[in-house]
C-alpha cells in the first residue's frame, strides 16, 4: 500500500514486520519471565501484571490513544506553513 493510505492515516503509522517480531518477542519474554518468577519456590510475594515491564502498545493502540490537534492548533499550523510557503517563494 502507498505510505499514505488510508490505513495508515485511521490507525498511524503502521509497523514494519521486524518491529512486530520484536514486539511479539517482547511479549513473549515478559510472559515468561513472569511464568518463572511465579512457579519458583523462593519467591516469597507473587508477581503481577504491574510487577513487570509495560507492554509496547502497536500502532492501532497508539492511535487510539493520540490526541487529535484542536481547531486553533490546526488553524496556526495552516498559517505558519503559508507564511514558510511565502518566503520560500517570495510572494
Amino acid at each position: 500500500m502507498p505510505p499514505d493510505n488510508a490505513l495508515a492515516r485511521a490507525f498511524g503509522d503502521g509497523w514494519s514486520e521486524g518491529e512486530w517480531l520484536l514486539h511479539d518477542m517482547g511479549d513473549m519474554l515478559r510472559d515468561l519471565q513472569l511464568t518463572i518468577v511465579n512457579v519458583s519456590p523462593f519467591v516469597k510475594q507473587r508477581y503481577s501484571d504491574n510487577d513487570i515491564r509495560s507492554r509496547i502498545p502497536t500502532p492501532s493502540e497508539r492511535a487510539k490513544t493520540m490526541r487529535r490537534p484542536a481547531r486553533h492548533e490546526i488553524k496556526t499550523r495552516m498559517r505558519e506553513r503559508d507564511e514558510l510557503m511565502a518566503a520560500l517563494t517570495g510572494r
